[in-house]
């Protein structure tokens, strides 16, 4: 869901009566700390999995903040059972190795 707002005081006002709003981060950290890509954080965002929040400038010389909520990332590790970055080509050849060779 994304949740639009004008200005970052409306976000405020809003975010005390849900506190589902509290900002998480940027797409990007998001999408590191998932371990996929920003733009599977954006199409996340647009099944519905991840909450995004916008505050738009209402004059030119302003700057638009976009971010998602901490409740969506905490619900997408639990759903989507990724905590982190997968492994590195290099580890995974390790753990395979340890598996059918047994750790030396």
């Amino acid at each position: 869901m994304i949740y639009e707002f004008k200005t970052p005081e409306e976000w405020n006002a809003a975010k005390e009566g849900n506190p589902n709003l509290e900002g998480y981060g940027s797409p990007g950290p998001v999408a590191s700390e998932l371990g996929i890509t920003r733009q599977a954080v954006y199409n996340a965002v647009k099944r519905g999995k991840l909450d995004m929040v916008r505050i738009t400038p209402q004059r030119f010389n302003q700057v638009g903040i976009i971010f998602i909520t901490k409740a969506s990332v905490e619900r997408y590790i639990q759903t989507a059972g990724t905590s982190g970055r997968r492994p590195s080509r290099q580890a995974q050849v390790k753990l395979l190795k340890d598996c059918f060779l047994g750790a030396r």
